[in-house]
């Protein structure tokens, strides 16, 4: 009885000790499969942030690009009123030298 008794005794350590074991392990695996699971999440924030990254650089091109255009339309403009303002200047400096003719001729 007394060898029966000290070997469920020992038979008790030996599953104690596997199941702490098979704790161990499956604690690993699950750690691992949460390291997999970070890693795949990583990549595919990765992923994302260089596509928003290029995404990014186009629309700051396309920005400069209206922007250049923007500007060309402005000095367009711009120019446009100087010749529109010279034209209207030398119409009335015209029609002032129509008037002073026309004043001249009636002075005669």
């Amino acid at each position: 009885i007394k060898v029966l008794q000290e070997r469920i005794q020992q038979l008790e350590l030996e599953l104690l000790s596997s199941q702490t074991t098979h704790d161990q392990i499956q604690q690993q695996q699950q750690q691992q499969s949460d390291n997999d699971c970070k890693e795949t999440i990583i990549k595919d924030l990765q992923i994302n942030v260089d596509r928003l990254e290029h995404d990014l650089a186009q629309t700051q091109e396309e920005l400069d690009s209206s922007n250049t255009v923007s500007l060309e339309y402005l000095e367009r403009a711009t120019k446009l009123k100087e010749e529109l303002q010279l034209a209207q200047n030398n119409e009335k400096q015209q029609h002032a030298e129509n008037e002073e003719e026309q004043k001249s001729d009636d002075d005669e």
